[in-house]
């Protein structure tokens, strides 16, 4: 955990390989306005770029809930599997990969 709570985190991962969002209809067409000027295509309920993350969405009108649901990131170096859980966070890092879970 050490790894990712502080100093310069560019050091600990490549990139962000997916999002997965729960936004109102509302949202969702302020954000589907902004990623389609950057490139983006709505396929179903996902956003695909070639070479970005994938961004996937849910409808929910509820108004007391995190947004991000859950993103991926792509470690720099291999680690063992744990499993972290703060609350309504979940933190699950396999190889890899640490997978943030916010319910």
């Amino acid at each position: 955990m050490k790894d990712f709570i502080g100093g310069d985190s560019s050091k600990y991962f490549n990139k962000i390989l997916s999002i997965k969002l729960s936004i109102t209809n509302i949202e969702l067409n302020s954000l589907s306005s902004v990623l389609k000027v950057t490139g983006y295509k709505k396929i179903g309920n996902k956003f695909i770029k070639n070479g970005q993350p994938e961004i996937s969405f849910t409808i929910n009108e509820g108004q007391n809930e995190f947004k991000i649901k859950e993103f991926v990131l792509q470690l720099n170096r291999s680690s063992d599997t744990k499993v972290l859980s703060f609350g309504n966070i979940i933190i699950d890092i396999a190889k890899d990969k640490a997978k943030f879970v916010f319910n």
